[in-house]
Formats: C-alpha cells, sequence, structure tokens
C-alpha cells in the first residue's frame, strides 16, 4: 500500500513550509502510530494500492519536488502530487525509474542461481515433482521473469512466485537460497585462479582463500582434480609449508599414497560405469574389494571414486529400509576429460569465423576450466583441433588491427 503524509519542516532560512512524504508499508495504520511518536504533525492524506516498485516509480516521477537532503522519500509540497494520488492513478504506465534496469539484472541472475541450486539440491532428487530435468524448470520459471518490475521487486517477491511454481514450502527455498551469498563468493575466487598463471599462486589461493568448508568443496570442486587432491590428501599446512610447488607436493603426496596398479584403475572404471547411481556403502564395499584384490594399502572410502570420476551426490532409494541412502552419480570418468573438452571447443568456435588471438585464449581458458582439464590456454592450442589461417581482426575498441586466426576446417 501507498501512502501520502503531510507533515511540516523548515527550509534552510529556518522558515515553516509544508512537506510531503511518499511510501510504502504493509500496515499503514501501523507505520502512522510510528511517526506520530517522532512527528506528532505528520497527517495522512492517502492510500493507494501499490508495491515496492511502485513507491520507487511514483517518487521517481515526481523527483523535481524533492526536498533536498532527506532521501527519496520527502517533497515539498505540491497539489499536483496531491491530485495524483486523489485520482486513481494507473502506476504501470509511469516511466521507469533510476536503478530499475540493475534490480531486473540482479532478480534475473537470483532467479538463475536459486533454480540451479534447486535442481541439483537433495530437495529435487527426493521429490522430482513434474520436473524431469532442468530444461523443463527452465520452461516453467520462463514467466516470473516479466514480472521483474511489475510485481516482482525484491528476494522475497521472487521466493514467494518460485514456492509456488516449483511446489515448495517457503521455508525450505528460504534454506537452499542461503547458499546463493555462498556460490557468489566461490565464483569471486574463482574468477581470481583463473588470472593466475603459476601453480604455486593457484595452489595459495586455494588454501588461504576465506571460504567456509562448504564453499570451499564447492571452489574444488571447479577446478582441475590435482588442486583438490592436494588439498584434500596433505591440507593446508603441508601445502604451505613447501611454498605450494608443485614438484614437492607430489614429492609429498608419494610418501603417503601406495602406487595404484594400471590393472586396478581398469577394474575400477569396468566396475562403475558413468550415468548410473551407487550407494556410497556399496561404493566402500566394492572398493574395498578391489584394493584388497590388487593388495592396494588404503582404507577405502566413497569419495576415492573421486580420482576417477567427476560424480555429484544423490539420494537412492534403499528397498531394505524404504528410506532413500546418500550416494553418487557418476557423470564421467576423468579419462573422457580431453574428449569432452573437445566437444566444448568445437562447439565454441565455429569454421569460417575470424577470432583474435586474446579471445581464443580467454575462450579456451574458461573451457579448461569448467572440464578441470589441467591445462594453460594458449591461442596456438586450437591448432590441435581445426587448420587455422593468420589474419588481423579490426578491434573496434582500440581502433587498431589484432593478431588472430581465421579457422578453415576441423582437423
Amino acid at each position: 500500500m501507498l501512502y501520502l503524509v503531510k507533515s511540516a519542516g523548515y527550509d534552510e532560512k529556518g522558515g515553516y513550509i509544508d512537506l510531503l512524504k511518499i511510501g510504502y508499508a504493509e500496515d499503514v495504520a501501523f507505520r502512522m502510530t510510528a511517526y506520530k511518536l517522532h512527528n506528532p504533525t505528520c497527517k495522512l492524506l492517502k492510500t493507494i494500492e501499490g508495491t515496492l516498485l511502485d513507491e520507487a516509480r511514483v517518487q521517481y516521477h515526481f523527483r523535481k519536488y524533492r526536498f533536498s537532503g532527506y532521501g527519496k522519500e520527502w517533497f515539498v509540497y505540491n497539489e499536483e502530487i496531491v491530485d495524483f494520488f486523489n485520482s486513481s492513478p494507473d502506476l504501470s504506465t509511469l516511466e521507469d525509474f533510476d536503478g530499475l534496469k540493475k534490480i531486473r539484472k540482479y532478480l534475473s541472475n537470483f532467479i538463475k542461481k536459486i533454480i540451479q541450486i534447486y535442481f541439483l539440491s537433495e530437495v529435487f532428487s527426493i521429490e522430482r515433482r513434474n520436473f524431469s530435468d532442468f530444461k523443463t524448470i527452465e520452461e516453467k520459471v520462463e514467466p516470473i521473469y516479466d514480472l521483474i518490475g511489475i510485481t516482482i521487486g525484491t528476494s522475497s517477491d521472487v521466493i514467494e512466485e518460485l514456492s509456488k511454481i516449483l511446489e515448495i514450502d517457503i521455508k525450505t527455498l528460504k534454506r537452499l537460497t542461503k547458499s546463493y551469498s555462498g556460490i557468489k563468493e566461490v565464483d569471486q575466487v574463482l574468477r581470481e585462479f583463473r588470472k593466475l598463471t603459476q601453480f604455486p599462486d593457484k595452489m595459495k589461493l586455494i588454501c588461504t582463500s576465506d571460504l567456509n568448508e562448504d564453499n570451499r568443496n564447492r571452489l574444488l570442486q571447479k577446478v582441475p582434480i590435482e588442486f583438490s587432491k592436494y588439498y584434500y590428501i596433505l591440507g593446508p599446512d603441508q601445502c604451505k609449508a613447501v611454498s605450494y610447488r608443485k614438484s614437492l607436493l607430489e614429492d609429498k603426496l608419494n610418501l603417503i599414497e601406495p602406487k595404484k596398479n594400471l590393472g586396478m584403475i581398469d577394474t575400477i572404471y569396468g566396475e562403475f560405469l558413468p550415468g548410473q547411481r551407487y550407494l556410497k556403502s556399496d561404493i566402500k564395499k566394492k572398493l574395498g574389494e578391489i584394493y584388497k584384490e590388487y593388495d592396494y594399502e588404503k582404507t577405502a572410502k566413497a569419495c576415492d571414486l573421486e580420482e576417477y570420476f567427476k560424480i555429484k551426490t544423490c539420494l537412492i532409494p534403499n528397498k531394505e529400509t524404504g528410506k532413500r541412502d546418500q550416494g553418487f552419480e557418476i557423470v564421467k570418468s576423468w579419462n573422457s576429460i580431453e574428449e569432452s573438452t573437445a566437444d566444448a571447443i568445437y562447439e565454441k568456435f565455429e569454421v569460417g569465423k575470424r577470432y583474435s588471438k586474446s579471445l581464443i585464449k580467454e575462450k579456451l581458458t574458461k573451457i579448461y576450466s569448467d572440464f578441470r582439464y589441467d591445462k594453460t590456454a594458449k591461442a596456438s592450442d586450437l591448432e590441435e583441433y581445426f587448420e587455422l589461417k593468420s589474419c588481423l581482426i579490426s578491434n573496434k575498441e582500440t581502433g587498431k588491427r589484432d593478431n588472430g586466426f581465421e579457422i578453415i576446417k576441423k582437423r
């Protein structure tokens, strides 16, 4: 509900003037009671239906009457404002206010992140509802984007709408959204990680970043697997003790980790298949049997599977108990990472097009990071996948011509 309040005020010279306050409150009567405790001269003139976004629109519409120094809510008394409130106005016809573009961008990103979190959560694994995959969730949620700036203006509005569409109670959805800020922290560290070129600097960033345990685990799932191996097995203190140098970390690791038998690795790849789900208890049991068969002196843990596969947590029905137990779904083997990287490169680069070397390096760096492919990106890497021809490409920002490659055909 929007309200218009009249109040006494003073100009710069100390003279008495009338002021108007345009505000928003769900309970206007309660808000007025609070106002009068501090400002007994205030008087409620009119209320009209409206949202927080409508409040910002109306305030922006009358911005030329704002009372300087008192924020966006206070205005010098003017009959035009009073008449507007008395005319039962159509607030949707008002022009967009400053900052609405930023709000739309933020809330659009917020929606995308929340449905990603929901899709990857145990809540989705258990309930599934009417959504078979992530695409069906996106399609169902699509209408919300059109409401941003009209009836949706805050993250709370988003959560309320999403709870209806996804058929989840608001309390559960709020619990899932708590990890949103954590994801932003992880993304920030990941951007710093990608800018670094030296292994010790990258390892140091992972060990020293101010992240909680959950967020650090999220980070380690997004970087090449060797970083997570050193962090989890050696720990941050031992990594620091050797100045994060890869050769010395590997020496320390060899003192701890027994050597893997190639036959054992082949057996693991044959026993566990991409696309399948396994209970953690079954994984631990089967790995224990394989370790014993090949005299591999290590206590089996379900998470050992991360050394061989890209995995994600899931819940699996337990026929014996009737409940759902913790498990892992195998996404792909690390042996297939190079193949997946190639597919991504063929998707991002088109035959017949020209790319500057800086853009090629930027795209390859992102692809290598996404697939945890341990390689420093160079523009010349593209020669492994395409026949290239050197060229010069116009740079609109600098007005100069940059070195680049034209893609002739696939290898």
